[in-house]
């Protein structure tokens, strides 16, 4: 039912500028499906793309040099198009970037930067094809027209608007007669502002006002972030303590199969010694019979361990040789695993079968459970000969171990002459909480001590998107001491791993900077000019500039801190920056962690040495990306739940993926959800109080936007009036609950003020109306035991001295405040009133 029409190029498309304009009707489909439609495409190794992408509602003008890997440049707009709607769409092309245009109007201020196919195939289609979705849906083309110049936006309105073109442009070409068009190569070329900076490798930054906790050294023990590492027998540890309990069943080991035989290979030439920066640094050599290899560790402050093994003198491995690196790891001390994957992390649990996991190289995993785990890492399969084998991570279930194994290289595969390899290794948590930290509350929260500073096209906001520098300093200015005079603390959004492309400096400095992705769809980045371009982590002039910059922000505002997004790993292969490789003739993507890593620490260090009380909140939703996490303060999670939530959080997200990803308190972060309610749901109560109730049975706070805020603050007042800010939590899920219940989804955790006072959240997880009895743990009140509704205040009667019964609706809450029976009468006269 869909179909597209192809026309030779030569006379037709010019690759170096033109324009391509077309009126589109969905014939049986609307945004909301999960296909391609291709209405333009001009390909080879090169490409011009006009199309709708399949896993949203994105409609992108695309180009690039390298269709097969990238980077790939584009305008866009997410657009919602209904069936049977006719929409006029065009794309224009050039030394200025890429523009699209919907209905006559452009999507965005300026064209995105682009870097455009040097030649095309001999054939270019219009229509509607389907690329690699199949779909048994179709459109309606009309009007088609073909321009070699990038039509300014009043003649792409002119068209829109079915006006005449004038004469001094390029005639317009209906492809179906074939008719030539006169060659026209624009000279236009954008100016640069600003001077190109020094470029070089990105140098390590040495983790002090970042991180506050420092490494100990004692023999081949290891104390950094309050875990304890051992390392006796060589540069590999032997053992992983954390919260006092081990996390290895044996040692991590370097093995080899060769002839039917496995051997361990075996440390020798053990150094350790502790660096004037205070990181300690392990080295030796492995050996197996004539086999020799390095490996060196690093442990930093955090507790991250960087482990490098290398060739000796650059000695190859023999050809019929398996390598691999287990880390058995002890089975009891796990509950959850994360692992990368390209649009987000995949969370589970840990289950019984043998076998857990077999992958192909991915660039990190996480084990953990509900208050500690093990991060790991690589950056890169370059040296790597076995990583695209679905056994190159593989996990399984022996005895009491998990084991974890890597396998680098399988016989038959050779390692070349110099090879390097590098993973990570980061137990969590990374640090302890502060002792303030549920006081922290963003606006517009009842409360709010914190207000972030969002960009926007406003006089009093950014300059450019994400991007620190003032648009107008004395109006910004203005809004900071406005903040403040509120008793909030002034936050300012911040982007180091991008950057706009009308800065200044993104001319003279692009090729350098930028990694090769880019965002031009997104409305508040379309807001403000150009595009928000992905920059490269190893650049050590970006990192410096960055770093120097945001410094100046701080410093000229007063700043109390920075929301630092887009913390995610990116994959990237862009040969001009040297990040990727070919392999077999394709070209394969890295992932930086490490250098990501040094780039945010560059400049958190920098903001914490501005201000040592600077709050850094970072946002990650859906991506473990640990070793950059663990530089910030608190995480906001949630945002990948746009779009997907209706009414109920539990309909999209487990309580095992709850705990093991949105509770921050396995990795030592400040947890902070983001709700995505759309407009209807938020308007309504119900739920956001079911939601609530699912954060406070966690202990996660909320940045109460897209939900219902009225109610969301009706939990944080309950919570503030009881002094919740300075108890204990007391989880449903630990060794010994706060309560217990006849039936598995009514569930209770507790924030605990003293032996005699205790908040219970009690939550109704089911889709069906809930009575049951409640009877408080010895970690409530210890003697007998009175109750009130602590939204209501009324008290809760009963004849028994410990257990009340309560009726919950579906997926609902209470708050219900347990105290001894002179605790009680003492506070009668302070209840709370319903609000």
């Amino acid at each position: 039912m869909y179909g597209s029409i192809h026309y030779p190029t030569k006379n037709i498309l010019n690759a170096a500028e033109g324009t391509v304009a077309m009126w589109v009707k969905p014939v049986n489909w609307n945004s909301k499906e999960q296909a391609f439609h291709v209405f333009f495409q001009a390909l080879g190794s090169n490409g011009l793309v006009l199309y709708k992408y399949f896993e949203n509602e994105n409609l992108l003008m695309l180009a690039s040099q390298d269709m097969s890997a990238g980077p790939y440049f584009s305008s866009g707009l997410s657009f919602y198009w209904k069936a049977n709607e006719w929409h006029h769409v065009a794309g224009t092309w050039s030394n200025e970037g890429l523009l699209l245009f919907i209905d006559g109007a452009p999507v965005a201020k300026s064209p995105a930067y682009a870097k455009l196919p040097q030649t095309l195939d001999e054939e270019f289609l219009i229509g509607d094809a389907a690329w690699s979705t199949p779909r048994s849906s179709y459109s309606l083309i009309d009007e088609v027209h073909i321009f070699n110049d990038a039509l300014p936006p009043n003649e792409i309105k002119n068209l829109f608007l079915g006006k005449a073109v004038p004469l001094h442009f390029s005639k317009t070409t209906s492809v179906s007669s074939n008719a030539k068009v006169a060659e026209t190569i624009s000279s236009r070329a954008p100016s640069s502002s600003a001077e190109k900076l020094p470029d070089g490798p990105v140098a390590p930054v040495t983790i002090s006002a970042a991180i506050t906790t420092r490494v100990q050294l004692s023999g081949d023990s290891v104390t950094a972030a309050g875990h304890r590492l051992q390392f006796n027998q060589g540069a590999l540890p032997t053992q992983i303590t954390v919260l006092d309990e081990k996390l290895l069943s044996s040692p991590i080991a370097l093995v080899i199969h060769q002839n039917n035989q496995r051997v361990v290979m075996t440390p020798i030439d053990n150094t350790l010694i502790q660096q004037a920066n205070g990181d300690v640094v392990i080295s030796s050599h492995l050996v197996a019979k004539e086999l020799s290899l390095q490996v060196r560790s690093t442990i930093e402050r955090d507790g991250l361990i960087t482990i490098e093994l290398a060739s000796v003198n650059g000695k190859p491995l023999p050809l019929d040789a398996d390598l691999t690196i287990e880390m058995p790891l002890k089975a009891s001390a796990f509950e959850y695993r994360a692992r990368w994957q390209s649009n987000q992390d995949l969370i589970g649990t840990l289950e019984t079968a043998p076998s857990v996991d077999s992958t192909a190289f991915v660039p990190y995993y996480w084990f953990g459970n509900n208050d500690k785990g093990l991060f790991w890492f690589s950056d890169s399969s370059k040296h790597w000969p076995n990583a695209f084998a679905d056994d190159a991570i593989r996990i399984d279930r022996v005895g009491s171990s998990l084991l974890f194994r890597q396998k680098l290289k399988s016989a038959g595969q050779s390692l070349l002459n110099g090879w390097k390899y590098r993973i990570g290794l980061q137990p969590t948590p990374v640090k302890k909480y502060p002792k303030s930290w549920r006081k922290w509350r963003l606006t517009p929260g009842v409360n709010a001590n914190i207000e972030i500073i969002w960009p926007a096209s406003n006089d009093d906001s950014l300059k450019y998107y994400g991007y620190p520098e003032a648009a107008n300093p004395k109006k910004f200015l203005d809004r900071v001491n406005a903040i403040k005079r509120n008793n909030r603390e002034a936050v300012s959004y911040l982007t180091p791993s991008f950057v706009s492309t009308g800065a200044p400096e993104w001319e003279a400095n692009r090729d350098n900077w930028m990694s090769g992705i880019f965002d031009s769809t997104s409305s508040d980045v379309r807001s403000m000019g150009g595009a928000l371009a992905a920059t490269t982590p190893t650049s050590r002039s970006w990192q410096s500039f960055i770093k120097d910059k945001t410094k100046v922000f701080q410093e000229s505002y007063k700043l109390d801190g920075f929301y630092l997004d887009n913390m995610q790993v990116y994959g990237i292969y862009n040969p001009q920056i040297k990040v990727g490789y070919v392999a077999g003739n394709v070209a394969k993507k890295e992932y930086p962690i490490f250098e990501y890593r040094e780039l945010f620490k560059s400049v958190i260090e920098s903001i914490k040495l501005g201000n040592p009380s600077s709050k850094v909140l970072v946002h990650m939703s859906g991506h473990f990306n640990i070793p950059v996490l663990s530089l910030a303060d608190a995480y906001i999670d949630g945002e990948q739940f746009r779009g997907v939530v209706k009414d109920n959080y539990l309909d999209v997200l487990s309580l095992d993926q709850l705990r093991a990803e949105f509770m921050g308190r396995q990795w030592g972060l400040i947890p902070i959800f983001l709700p995505e309610f759309d407009a209807a749901n938020a308007a309504r109560i119900e739920p956001t109080r079911g939601l609530m109730g699912l954060l406070m049975l966690h202990d996660i706070t909320v940045w109460p936007l897209w939900c219902n805020l009225a109610e969301a603050n009706k939990a944080l007042k309950a919570l503030d009036r009881f002094g919740y800010a300075d108890s204990q939590f007391i989880p449903y899920f630990g060794s010994s609950s706060p309560a217990t219940t006849t039936t598995s989804k009514l569930l209770v955790s507790a924030y605990k003020k003293d032996q005699n006072e205790s908040l219970l959240v009690v939550v109704n997880v089911s889709k069906s109306p809930i009575e049951d009895k409640v009877c408080v743990s010895t970690n409530g009140p210890q003697n007998k035991s009175q109750f009130h509704d602590w939204l209501t205040g009324k008290a809760i009667f009963t004849k028994d001295d410990r257990c009340f019964t309560i009726n919950l609706s579906t997926q609902d809450y209470a708050l219900i405040r347990a105290t001894t029976a002179d605790e009680a009468d003492q506070s009668i006269a302070t209840r709370p009133t319903n609000h």
